[in-house]
């Protein structure tokens, strides 16, 4: 019972993810067996390749998004300092420094025992694109040697 509950819970919020990026004209790959969608998101200054996905084991809708670069894998150490500063400087998700040098952002929703609209589509995707547009710069310029951490962690 508690599963078929959980079920029908995420597929209508996956129905919700479709409809709303429907209705925002936003182009987008579903996958239905995943549940999830790939759109990418253009803003003045930047691309961003997003996913959005329902996990109905743990009631989550997921958001990730990488940054449009990747950066010198040589500067690991650097980086995740910097990923670790620009996650505590967002309020609403988190940065991830991947091994193979892309910088992701990732934030998530739980569903449990919780009403949900469209809008929180609409909250998800606007704060991945707040936050990256924030940040990514900083990030970039780090990687490029035009910047120091401590002029990223006075930020």
């Amino acid at each position: 019972m508690e599963n078929t509950l959980k079920t029908k819970k995420g597929l209508r919020h996956y129905r919700y993810l479709c409809d709303y990026l429907a209705e925002e004209k936003l182009v987008y790959e579903k996958n239905d067996k995943r549940l999830s969608a790939n759109l990418a998101v253009a803003t003045e200054c930047l691309s961003i390749t997003m996913s959005i996905s329902i996990d109905i084991e743990h009631q989550l809708i997921c958001l990730r998004a990488l940054l449009p670069f990747k950066i010198d894998t040589e500067k690991s150490e650097l980086h995740a300092l910097a990923t670790a500063t620009a996650t505590n400087i967002v309020t609403e998700g988190s940065f991830t420094l991947n091994a193979n040098g892309t910088i992701c952002y990732k934030n998530t929703f739980s569903y449990f025992d919780s009403l949900v609209s469209k809008k929180v589509f609409a909250y998800m995707i606007k704060c991945a694109i707040m936050n990256i547009e924030e940040l990514s710069e900083n990030l970039f310029l780090l990687d490029m040697g035009y910047s120091r951490i401590s002029d990223f962690i006075k930020e």
